[in-house]
């Protein structure tokens, strides 16, 4: 039990926030101005790590298939499994890490989203690692406006995690 407001407020930014349900987010997502800046496919091989810099705006991470872990500014590491959405605040930077074959992560090679973008069929694509992808996932900036002057994730201090069944279909509405 943690007494004081300002511990607490600490300790609950450390840790990713749950709280929104699949049917919520869909209606929120459906009803409201979003807007993405960049949509990219990114892709992370065995044994290695790509990162992802921050920006003025928040960002989402939906994963295809596969899966590895993310790291976000410093909260707690969350295991990405298929059909995991992820809504970082803007001006956090985060990493997707795939372990190698005997889970070390002390060994993974990092690769700078900035450094490299791969463009094949108009879609903008991030690999880190050369081999066959263990995770794929879409990544993109995005805005969200209620009406024409209400930022809805303006004060997100905290990534927002959810886990969608794949019935939910919510690749599809990427696309």
């Amino acid at each position: 039990l943690v007494r004081r407001p300002e511990m607490r407020q600490r300790l609950l930014m450390k840790k990713p926030l749950l709280r929104i349900s699949p049917s919520d987010l869909d209606n929120l997502l459906s009803t409201l101005d979003v807007r993405f800046v960049a949509l990219s496919e990114c892709l992370v091989s065995l044994g290695h790590r790509l990162e992802i810099e921050g920006a003025s705006v928040p960002s989402i991470h939906y994963n295809l298939l596969g899966t590895a872990k993310m790291y976000i500014g410093d909260c707690t590491p969350m295991q990405l499994s298929p059909h995991t959405l992820v809504v970082v605040p803007a001006n956090l930077s985060c990493r997707i890490e795939v372990p190698t074959e005997t889970g070390e992560s002390a060994t993974v090679r990092a690769v700078d989203s900035r450094a490299q973008i791969a463009t094949k069929d108009g879609v903008r694509r991030f690999n880190a690692g050369n081999g066959t992808p263990e995770i794929s996932l879409i990544c993109g900036f995005f805005t969200a406006f209620y009406g024409s002057t209400t930022d809805l994730f303006c004060t997100l201090t905290a990534p927002i995690v959810e886990q969608f069944a794949p019935d939910d279909q919510l690749d599809v509405k990427f696309t």
